[in-house]
C-alpha cells in the first residue's frame, strides 16, 4: 500500500503550511531521509525529509500549494503500484488551493457605492455651492466624491478643502482594477503579532526636553 506524505506540523502554533518547492519529481526514486520538499510556516522555511522509501508516485499539492496539518500532500509507492486515493482528500487539498477565502488570489469584486446618511452614494451629482465648485475646480477635486455636511448633503467650501487636504486614490480606479495578492504565513503572523501588540498594551510616548544651546555654540565654534 503506498505510504502518505502528510504536511507535517513543524511549530505548536502551525496550522497549514505553503509547499515552497518539491525536492523530487512524480516518477523519482525516494530514499527515506532524503529532503523531499520545503515548507514555508509562518516562522521559517523548513526542509522535510521522506519517512519512507519507493518512488514519489503522485503529488496532490503542488508548489506554491497551501495545505493544513495532516493533509495528505503526495504518496510514495513501490515500483508498479497502483494509486490510492487519499482518504478524506477535497478537491481544493489537491490543487494546492486554500480553504480561506481572504487569502486566494485574484480580483476584488465591485461593490455597489453606500448612500451615506444625506442619501448620495460616492460618485454621485450633490447639491454644491458656488464657491465650493470653484474651489474644486481650483484643488481638481471632483465634487462627486466629496461628502457634504451642509442642508440635504450639500457640499460647501470647506467640505471641498478638507477633503484636498488628504490623500485619495485616483477617482476613476475602482476596485474590479485591484490585484490581491495572497498574504504569506509569514506575513500574516507578523500581522496577527502587530495588531495583537496594539490591543493588549498601552502606547506610551516619553518625551524629554535636552537644553542644546551650548552643543550648538561648540559645533559652531568648531
Amino acid at each position: 500500500m503506498p505510504h502518505q506524505v502528510i504536511m507535517p506540523r513543524l511549530s505548536q502554533e502551525m496550522e497549514e503550511g505553503v509547499v515552497v518547492e518539491w525536492l523530487k519529481k512524480a516518477g523519482e526514486a525516494v530514499a527515506q531521509g532524503d529532503t523531499l520538499f520545503v515548507v514555508e510556516t509562518d516562522k521559517a522555511n523548513m526542509d522535510v525529509a521522506a519517512q519512507d522509501s519507493g518512488v514519489l508516485q503522485e503529488i496532490l499539492v503542488p508548489a506554491g500549494g497551501t495545505a493544513a496539518v495532516g493533509t495528505v500532500i503526495a504518496f510514495i509507492a513501490e515500483p508498479g503500484e497502483e494509486r490510492v486515493q487519499a482518504p478524506g482528500a477535497t478537491p481544493a487539498q489537491a490543487s494546492g488551493k486554500s480553504d480561506r477565502p481572504a487569502e486566494s488570489a485574484g480580483r476584488m469584486r465591485p461593490t455597489a457605492p453606500t448612500p451615506d446618511k444625506s442619501g448620495f452614494a460616492v460618485g454621485d451629482r450633490r447639491p454644491a455651492s458656488p464657491a465650493a465648485r470653484r474651489v474644486a475646480r481650483d484643488l481638481g477635486v471632483d465634487v462627486g466624491q466629496v461628502k457634504g455636511t451642509g442642508s440635504d448633503g450639500r457640499v460647501t467650501e470647506a467640505d471641498v478643502r478638507t477633503y484636498a487636504a488628504v490623500p485619495h486614490a485616483p477617482s476613476g480606479e475602482s476596485p474590479e482594477n485591484v490585484d490581491v495578492l495572497p498574504m504569506s504565513p509569514i506575513r500574516r503572523r507578523i500581522a496577527e503579532r502587530l495588531a495583537a501588540s496594539r490591543q493588549i498594551a498601552a502606547d506610551v510616548t516619553t518625551v524629554t526636553d535636552v537644553d542644546m544651546t551650548a552643543v550648538a555654540a561648540t559645533r559652531q565654534g568648531s
